[in-house]
Parts: C-alpha cells; structure tokens; sequence
C-alpha cells in the first residue's frame, strides 16, 4: 500500500510537470513578446488545462460526496476547455479560424460548468444559500456587463454591427459569464465556511479573474478576425492557466477544518451585486440623456429604469419588513411557550410540595388526585413539548414511521386521556375501521384538535371517523362559537390564535393546529375547516386519502359512545 501510494504520488508529480512547463515557459515567452510564439501559447495552454482537469477528476474521489461532485463540476470544464483548445489549435493550423465560432459554443459551456462548480461548493449555507448566491451573481454579472458594454469594449457595437452568428453569441456571452464568473467565484470565497482561506478556492477564484479579463481583452478586438491575426494575450490566458496547476496541485488535500470567530458576512460581499447594478443603471441613464435617442424611445427607458430602481427599493422594504416579522414571531414565541409551560409548572410544584409536605396529613385518595392532576400537567407539558419539535422540523424532512392502526382504539385512547369533568365527550367511529397511517403523529393531531375544542367550545365534543371510500376521515366538532370567517385560513399558520391573538387570558400558543396540518400534508392528506352542521360550533374535518386498510378481528366493534370521563 505505501509503494503504490508513493507511486500515485510520483505520477501525479509527473504528471504536474507536464502541464506546468509548457505553461509557464509559454508565458514567460509571453512577457517578453505576447504577439509572438502563437503555437507556444496554445500548446501551454492545452497541456496546463488538460493537466489541471485530469489532477482535479482523479483528486475529487478523496472528499465528501457534495464536494466530490463541485470538484467534477469544475474538472470537467476544463477537460471540456482543453479538449476545446487542441481543436482550435488543429484548425487554426489548416487554414484561418475565425477567433469566435462554434467552438465558443464548448468554451462557454465549460465556463457554466466551472460556475456551477463553484455554487454546489460546500460552504456558508444550503440550498436556498446557494440560490441567493447565484442571483445576487447573476444580478452582478449583468450589471457588470453592462458597464463592460459601455466602457470597456465601446467598439463592440460597431465590429456587431456586421458580425456573424456566433460572433454574436460570443459578444454577448462572454462579458455575461465572465462576469458571472468572478461574481461567484468572490461571494463563494468569502463564504467559505471552516475552510474561509482554502487555496485552491482562492487560486481558482483567482484563475477565474484572469481569465474573464483575458477574454474580454480578445473580445475587445477579434471580432471579424482569424486566431492568428488577433494575436490573443498568452500573458493573461497562460497566468489563469498557472493559477489552475496551483489549484489542481493541492487538490488531494483534504483542508483540516479551522476555528474563525463568528462574524457577519461583508458588507461588500451584499452589497456589491446591487452597487453594480446601480452604477449600470446611472451610466444607462446618462447615455440616453446624452444621446440622440427619440424622445419618446427615452422616455420608455426612463420609465423602464424607474421601474426597476423602485423594484429594488421595494425589496429593502421587504426585507425591512421581513426582519421586524421574524421579530415579532419571536418574541411571540416567546411569550406564548412561558404562558403555556407557566400553568402546569405552577400547579406540579404546588401539588408536589404539598405531597411532600409531612406536616400535611392527606388520604389515599386525595393522594392519588393530587398525582392524577400531576401526571395529566406533565402530559400537557410534554404535548407543547412535542408540538415545538415537530414544527422546528421542516415539513419534507420530517420521517413518518407507518403501520396497520387501529382507528377506534387511537381515537378512544386520545378521548379517555384527555377527557374532563366539564366537557361531554362523545366519540362516534365506525367499527373495524384500521388504517396504513403513522400512529404517534395522527394521535398528536387528534390531541390537538380534542384540545382545541375543549378550549374554545362551549361544553360538547364530537368526535367522528369514518371511510369514504379508501379515505380515512376524521372529524372532531364543538358547540362554540366557531372561527370567525376572517381567520378561517389564518388559524394554520404557526403562532397564530385567530380571534384571541391579543387575548392573554385565553391560553394558547397557537402552534396547534399547524402540527395537524403539517401532520396530514405529511401523510399525503388534507386538513380543513367549516361551521359544524351537528353542533353548531366548530367542525375540523382530517382526510387521509388511499390510507384505509382491512383490520382482521375475531368479533365486531359497535360504534360507541364515550361521555363523562374523569376529570382532568
């Protein structure tokens, strides 16, 4: 094993050295005279992608399978590159190629390649990180071509003006992705996670700069010419090529993960996207005020920008008022949790002190009241419990954990526990009814619909299930005054109390009925809500489709009734 690991080490050296000197001694010719040694730079440039393509695929296999496949990504554009340059070189040598062609077809698909690369990269973040990083990229990148547009390649209109197709395709492409390219690959830098200052991503970062900035130099002044003649700047092409070999050098490595104190992202990093933009958007506007454009064409565009900027103030706003929500919830939160946990913590202590008390002469069945009321506090408590913790799970990840249930005993277990003195509880299921459902979370639900119209009802409980068809459908009903109409499609939304948001002296964190409905999504069904045509009150109707299953039994299970369970 240690021989053939240091002979996978000598190759790869080897093989490093193949694509570093022609790189290097092609761009050192490059320094003295770049509109020399054509054949040179080519070959460099070949032999130092192909290189760097072939050390990044094989190197990718010793990391985790997310950054194993960010590294394919960005190998496998540059294998696309490299290949890409030999043909150039071959037709170029037969005859004169034009500088943009189809070939810039693989060129830029090997530019996509490398940037999504670089945004599936392991760092700050996850998916929806990602998402935003690339928009904020690609918001940059547009703006910065626009400016590129204006001042950079200020012929560009004219050499257009008569350019073929592809010409076309890459006059618009390159500042595009070019562009998108060192927006990423900068964010990306940045947000690094443990590995804040890993190299490779900085000399990659690094090669993507030189090279955006090589491109748009050929840009600037190919168009409409043959490879030869434009003579491209092997200084910079041939730098972003070195800056790969170092990138491609240290890829094997796997970074040891380093300590950084927490600390807020950039503010550069943020606001350089919409900066650009903004700039673009004032150099626009000077254009069209200096131009001889029609008034009426200005005046559309004006209009068009003004649009836009108002777009983006709008999205301040939004994010303004997005923070002050989140604020609120929390504290909200906050405040609904120590209300509900308060109660029962109060009574537990209070009763456990007085059974703990010896000087306090009690008999066995005050005893066994004051633990009944102990033991139905600690269950109150451990239901709020459970219902934050399923809400702090996201809805797609949360796992079900299905099998044959039966719907009469589910239903009566949750009817006999949470039963009180005060209520008429009546349960109404018809027999033999089982299900293909997740027991503990469908009882949750149940809990808290039971719950809720013992809290809000005005003394009568109805609780139904039944089959239609293949769906289970269970429906729990009260003789209170219903959800006014304004909240009927509030009241799922987490920490939302409807009708008593702002009444402290009805408890209630208003996460309930979010766990039903987030427990019934999750089995592919549906939760709703409607006025009580047998109560008169409240009526929450649970479907589950296609989740009925045949329950063997020996003897029939009437439909029952439960009514007058001890109190709570």
């Amino acid at each position: 094993m240690g021989t053939d690991g240091g002979n996978r080490g000598v190759w790869r050296r080897l093989l490093l050295l193949v694509g570093l000197i022609p790189a290097a001694t092609g761009w050192l010719l490059a320094l003295v005279d770049h509109t020399r040694f054509f054949e040179v730079g080519l070959v460099g440039m070949f032999l130092g992608t192909g290189t760097a393509a072939l050390l990044i695929l094989r190197g990718a296999k010793v990391h985790p399978d997310r950054e194993a496949l960010a590294w394919r990504l960005v190998g496998t554009g540059f294998l696309i590159a490299a290949t890409t340059v030999a043909v150039t070189g071959v037709l170029a040598s037969a005859g004169a190629l034009p500088v943009f062609g189809l070939h810039d077809l693989a060129f830029l698909t090997a530019y996509s390649f490398a940037i999504v690369g670089f945004l599936v990269m392991p760092h700050v973040g996850g998916l929806q990180s990602r998402v935003r990083i690339f928009l904020d990229g690609a918001i940059g990148a547009i703006s910065v071509g626009i400016l590129l547009m204006v001042f950079f390649l200020p012929g560009i209109r004219v050499h257009l003006a008569g350019a073929t197709f592809w010409e076309r395709v890459a006059g618009i492409g390159y500042p595009l992705l070019d562009s998108l390219m060192v927006v990423v690959a900068m964010i990306v830098t940045i947000r690094r996670s443990a590995w804040r200052f890993d190299i490779r991503i900085v000399a990659l970062g690094m090669a993507m700069c030189v090279q955006a900035l090589a491109d748009l130099r050929l840009l600037s002044s190919g168009i409409g010419e043959s490879l030869t003649a434009a003579q491209p700047d092997f200084r910079f092409f041939l730098a972003a090529v070195l800056l790969q070999l170092v990138a491609a050098s240290q890829i094997r490595r796997r970074m040891k993960p380093k300590e950084y104190a927490d600390r807020r992202q950039p503010l550069w990093a943020m606001v350089a996207p919409y900066g650009a933009m903004a700039v673009a958007l004032l150099v626009v506007v000077r254009q069209v005020w200096l131009s001889d454009t029609d008034s009426n064409i200005a005046l559309l565009l004006a209009m068009g920008l003004g649009t836009v900027a108002l777009v983006v103030v709008r999205q301040l706003v939004a994010l303004r008022d997005y923070r002050s929500l989140v604020s609120e919830q929390r504290r909200g939160l906050v405040s609904s949790v120590s209300h509900e946990l308060r109660t029962p913590l109060t009574a537990m202590v209070g009763f456990l002190e007085v059974l703990d008390d010896t000087t306090i002469e009690l008999g066995a069945k005050e005893r066994k009241e004051l633990i009944s009321i102990v033991r139905q506090q600690s269950l109150y408590m451990s239901r709020i419990v459970a219902d934050l913790l399923l809400l702090a799970r996201e809805s797609n990840t949360l796992e079900l954990e299905e099998s044959q249930v039966s719907v009469n005993q589910l239903v009566d277990e949750s009817a006999r526990r949470l039963a009180r003195q005060d209520r008429d509880l009546e349960v109404k299921v018809e027999s033999e009814l089982a299900a293909f459902a997740d027991a503990d979370r469908l009882r949750q639900a149940l809990d808290n619909l039971i719950v809720n119209a013992f809290r809000y009802g005005g003394g009568k409980v109805l609780v139904i299930g039944r089959a239609e068809g293949e769906d289970l459908v269970i429906e729990v009903h009260d003789d209170g005054a219903g959800v006014p109409r304004k909240y009927e499609l509030a009241i799922w939304e987490q920490f939302e109390r409807g009708a008593n948001r702002l009444n402290a002296s009805t408890p209630g964190s208003g996460i309930g009925l979010s766990v039903v409905d987030l427990v019934v999504r999750r089995h592919g069904g549906t939760a709703t809500y409607e006025r009580s045509k047998l109560l008169g009150g409240a009526c929450f109707r649970l479907v589950l489709p296609d989740r009925l299953r045949p329950q063997p039994s020996s003897s029939p299970v009437p439909i029952r009734a439960v009514e007058g369970h001890l109190a709570s």
